[in-house]
């Protein structure tokens, strides 16, 4: 029975992560079966394997979206997502419970549903194709250029990407919650059960963002007929402000006393009290996310906590946001030199046909961290 309870344990401890392990895909190129090869990796489940299948290509697409997107947000922050590039074998900031492995679930959700939403909208995957107009007829007047129109055109299937990233990222969860609550494994059950919100709260943030797009009908450039659908935002990293309020305004619930319910923590029953921590009996907003285990300021290279310091990076000299080179190298200082380069100015159009232009010498200054 203890060897059955160690064996529980060790895998909650390394499945508490399994809903990003996915973005491995994103590594994984000219291989015969990509499916298989991540199943091999630990990066997959046996019930995600047959769902990556199902649209391979999206996966790989929405992998790459997620760690692109994640860089590209925090690329001037101390903590620059650089780690996430090691899927499956991820570090203690992503794996502990951490706020950096809250933003990323929320990415890696996000991430899956626009991918999924648009193919579907383009008719990239099987069984999916646009999302069904409304029913409300609420948008409806008798005069178009009072706001009136129709649906119509192709919407961006939201709720069908939904639907399917929730079965792909939060069902082992769901499974994983009921196999540790025969055993005393209540940080196990915390754990996940924060994940499924962040991962809701990254699906709700595009959920959030769709937004209606229409196209005029009629003689002459006039407006007589207007169709209208809902949208996405061509690009994820249009939202990047919106991850970085995620980010900042991440709820710390690790410090708080498990509520009733068989020890398991449920987003429904807590909110924000005033000093911005977790209060039982009240709902958290889906919005909000949250994280169990406090971040290093990670200025320092410490491989126990997950951190690779900020010793080499690059900063602004005379920013004083988080790009700052007082903050970014965190008080110890930094070096500078001017670095040269060629290129292409004074660019002039000659009758006919070709562009001639001068060399330029473009001197930039360059701030390291020490």
């Amino acid at each position: 029975m203890k060897v059955y309870i160690l064996l529980i344990v060790i895998f909650g401890l390394m499945s508490n992560v399994i809903a990003i392990k996915w973005l491995t895909l994103s590594n994984i190129s000219h291989h015969k079966n990509v499916c298989a090869e991540a199943r091999r990796l630990n990066a997959l489940t046996r019930g995600q394997v047959r769902l990556c299948n199902e649209v391979l290509l999206q996966l790989k697409a929405a992998a790459s979206l997620a760690v692109s997107t994640c860089q590209q947000a925090f690329s001037t922050r101390r903590w620059n997502c650089s780690s996430v590039v090691r899927a499956p074998n991820f570090g203690p900031d992503l794996t502990t419970g951490t706020r950096e492995q809250a933003i990323v679930h929320a990415i890696s959700a996000a991430s899956l549903v626009h991918t999924l939403a648009r193919a579907c909208a383009q008719g990239q995957v099987r069984g999916c194709t646009c999302a069904p107009s409304p029913k409300s007829v609420v948008h409806l007047h008798s005069s178009i250029g009072e706001g009136g129109f129709k649906w119509g055109g192709c919407g961006d299937n939201v709720k069908w990407a939904v639907a399917f990233a929730r079965r792909f990222l939060d069902a082992h969860h769901k499974t994983n919650i009921k196999s540790l609550q025969t055993i005393d494994t209540t940080a196990q059950q915390t754990q996940h059960s924060v994940n499924l919100h962040n991962n809701k709260a990254g699906r709700k943030l595009v959920e959030k963002s769709a937004r209606l797009q229409c196209k005029c009908h009629g003689v002459s450039g006039s407006c007589s007929v207007k169709t209208c659908w809902r949208a996405l935002a061509p690009s994820l990293g249009e939202l990047q402000s919106r991850l970085l309020q995620l980010y900042a305004t991440a709820v710390d619930a690790g410090r708080h006393t498990i509520g009733s319910g068989g020890g398991k923590w449920e987003a429904d029953k807590w909110h924000i009290s005033g000093g911005g921590k977790l209060e039982a009996d009240k709902r958290l907003k889906d919005e909000l996310l949250v994280y169990l285990t406090k971040s290093p300021d990670h200025c320092y290279l410490d491989e126990k906590q997950g951190s690779v310091g900020t010793t080499g990076r690059t900063c602004n000299a005379t920013a004083t946001g988080h790009f700052g080179c007082e903050s970014m190298c965190c008080g110890r200082g930094h070096t500078s030199h001017v670095e040269e380069s060629q290129q292409r100015c004074h660019c002039r159009y000659h009758w006919c046909c070709y562009v001639k232009c001068k060399t330029c010498t473009i001197k930039l200054s360059k701030h390291i961290c020490k």
